[in-house]
């Protein structure tokens, strides 16, 4: 594909490509990945026979449409339990490159983010070792997640024509493991585990007049 030149940052350009890419073929990488894990992983754990890895064959869940959002989304912390799992792409950040690929001009480097969540449950509280088997499942869900929107941005990886594909592979960051309730009370209702992955790319842009 051949690369444009214009003088514009092109943020939005770029977090539009790559939003197009994952809200079109999210979900075949995960089934793809699932089928993965579901192979080389799992009966490897079950043979085993560790008490805390008995939670068999793990799925991994879709993403409905409208749970991939365009930009940042900080009010998805008090969305509700039908809102996840959720993706999220975001253009971050922007910085001058450091290669002058063109004598008229020069590059900026963007940070393409994505990040996601993935819940595992509900289990009423009162069932047995509950907590080993959520964080299990969650933990697992979310490595997968992530393996998924990898390959996706490995296989899509110079959007829109105006973005020099990245020459390194992505930032993977998990967050911690955490627990929320169905009702918010403490000691009633059903339990759900938590798990975000955070992914980053650097893209290149040449631009004409860059100062």
């Amino acid at each position: 594909m051949s690369q444009l030149l214009d003088a514009r940052l092109g943020a939005e350009d770029l977090q539009l490509a790559v939003f197009k890419n994952v809200v079109d073929h999210i979900n075949e990488f995960v089934t793809a990945e699932e089928l993965y894990g579901q192979t080389n992983i799992d009966p490897v754990l079950a043979d085993l026979d560790h008490p805390e890895r008995d939670v068999g064959t793990v799925t991994v869940e879709r993403f409905d449409v409208g749970n991939i959002h365009y930009g940042h989304r900080p009010s998805m912390i008090e969305a509700p339990i039908d809102n996840y799992p959720s993706v999220s792409v975001m253009v971050q950040h922007i910085t001058p490159g450091s290669l002058n690929r063109v004598d008229y001009g020069g590059e900026l480097t963007h940070r393409v983010v994505i990040e996601t969540i993935v819940k595992a449950g509900p289990w009423r509280e009162d069932k047995v070792d509950i907590d080993k088997v959520g964080e299990d499942i969650v933990g697992r869900r979310i490595k997968r997640t992530a393996e998924a929107l990898f390959a996706l941005m490995k296989q899509y990886d110079a959007p829109g024509g105006l973005f020099l594909p990245p020459t390194l592979p992505a930032t993977v960051s998990w967050g911690d493991i955490f627990i929320r309730q169905e009702d918010g009370a403490s000691g009633t209702g059903h339990r759900w585990y938590w798990q975000g992955a955070r992914l980053e790319w650097q893209y290149a842009k040449q631009i004409v007049d860059a100062y």
